[in-house]
């Protein structure tokens, strides 16, 4: 079963651009776009252990009906371009008229960035959460849609979150782009035979700006969402907005949860 990428489309230039790179990367890894059309300026996601609220910034009145349609034929035109079939979220469930539950059942998410919040990655949008207890990888697009031409995976280098270069192993394997890593730390875990053929370039640093220089300017970025030590005070504070605003390309964040998935696709492939 192909993955299924879900998308939230606002009908702006932005949510345009947005748009077309889950179209890039559905046609790079085979995966199946999903569009949700939001009918409210929120809604709710039922995770295992967690309900989050996904705030949204629209710039629609979402009770439209006629607007409405025109951006699902538009986002379906967008789609059509780059050769995909467009499929829409019908939601039959509400915990309150104004919220309705979304479903989670996806392999990857994005959610529209308006310019105003790009260094600020999720506050103001209700999605800081998310990436935290999903069990989806979740893109940030950049504000124009360019062609990857490789991948820039950032690890803390300490052992754990070992489920970020799972990701992006598998996102390389997928899609044949070529792997760079850039770490802080020791990097026993990449030098490992069954990492290290898949890796183009390995960059480690001390200090953070060291790195922004050697990421290819059009190279699709992997971080995790969360972690311990080094990770934790980095990716939630000085390091993640350090990134969102020296570098433009899109970003996948991979949370603990999307991390243990991509860590036993990493363990069964070892194994056979």
């Amino acid at each position: 079963m192909n993955p299924r990428f879900f998308h939230v489309y606002q009908d702006t230039p932005v949510g345009r651009e947005a748009l077309l790179q889950t179209a890039l990367f559905c046609r790079m890894l085979g995966a199946a776009p999903v569009v949700y059309i939001p009918e409210t300026p929120r809604f709710l996601m039922y995770f295992e252990k967690r309900v989050v609220q996904v705030d949204l910034d629209l710039d629609i009145d979402v009770s439209d009906l006629r607007k409405r349609e025109l951006c699902k034929a538009r986002a379906s035109e967008i789609l059509a371009s780059s050769g995909l079939d467009a499929h829409f979220i019908q939601i039959h469930h509400r915990t309150t008229p104004d919220l309705p539950d979304v479903p989670v059942d996806f392999d990857y998410m994005s959610c529209p960035v308006p310019s105003s919040a790009r260094h600020f990655v999720y506050s103001d949008l209700g999605m800081r959460r998310l990436p935290a207890v999903a069990p989806f990888s979740v893109l940030i697009p950049s504000l124009v849609c360019r062609d990857w031409k490789s991948l820039a995976v950032f690890y803390a280098g300490d052992g754990k979150n070992e489920g970020v270069l799972a990701a992006g192993l598998a996102i390389a394997k997928n899609t044949g782009l070529p792997l760079d890593v850039f770490t802080k730390g020791s990097i026993p875990v990449i030098q490992s035979a069954s990492f290290k053929e898949h890796v183009r370039h390995m960059v480690a640093g001390n200090k953070g700006n060291d790195f922004w220089m050697d990421v290819p300017p059009e190279a699709l970025m992997i971080m995790g969402a969360s972690g311990k030590g080094w990770f934790r005070e980095s990716v939630f504070s000085t390091f993640k907005k350090e990134l969102r605003r020296r570098l433009p390309g899109a970003c996948i964040f991979v949370g603990p949860q999307a991390q243990k998935v991509y860590m036993r696709m990493w363990e069964r492939d070892m194994d056979s």
